[in-house]
């Protein structure tokens, strides 16, 4: 149960980034350049730690023999992402 509780934290904590990456991502064209480097390398670091958080989870789950499927939005996330660069 505790497995699923912290699945289903790091699935919202990765549905705020993509909220907030649509809404004031750092593609603003009032933004000035270092700060709009230093957003992504920000949101770079997020996507890393949630992809980490995940591989941890999925180490869980097969302990005790269950599958747990990766996050399609993560991987959305990062695909948008990388498309900026």
């Amino acid at each position: 149960m505790q497995l699923q509780k912290e699945q289903e934290k790091i699935q919202n904590e990765i549905f705020q980034l993509q909220k907030s990456f649509k809404i004031i991502g750092p593609h603003r064209a009032d933004m000035g350049i270092s700060i709009a480097l230093n957003e992504c390398e920000q949101i770079e670091e997020q996507i890393e730690k949630f992809e980490n958080d995940e591989k941890q989870l999925k180490i869980a789950y097969r302990i005790f023999s269950l599958d747990m499927i990766g996050s399609k939005e993560l991987q959305n996330i990062k695909k948008v992402f990388n498309s900026f660069f």
